[in-house]
């Protein structure tokens, strides 16, 4: 997860900028299976948007989206760092 969601924000900004729906909604599915393994709240739900809008063929509102997005995925990751690091019983 550490190393796959910085890419597919990556390419969420990348079909943003393009203008790309498709690629939009691809990139924001697999974002969206990945966060969801851990944690279905912000993060997924966040991603189903962003994949939602290029389902409908637009990528307007998406940039807002994709930076809250990326705080949420940036908190995802930060967790579970955490729980990683703490000593088990």
């Amino acid at each position: 997860f550490a190393e796959d969601a910085p890419r597919q924000l990556e390419a969420i900004r990348k079909a943003i900028a393009a203008g790309d729906a498709k690629a939009l909604a691809d990139a924001a599915h697999t974002l969206k299976g990945a966060a969801a393994n851990f944690d279905p709240g912000e993060a997924a739900g966040l991603a189903l948007r962003l994949e939602r809008l290029g389902r409908a063929g637009t990528v307007e509102g998406a940039a807002e989206l994709c930076d809250a997005l990326a705080k949420a995925i940036g908190d995802l990751g930060t967790e579970l760092s955490r729980l990683c690091d703490e000593p088990r019983p």
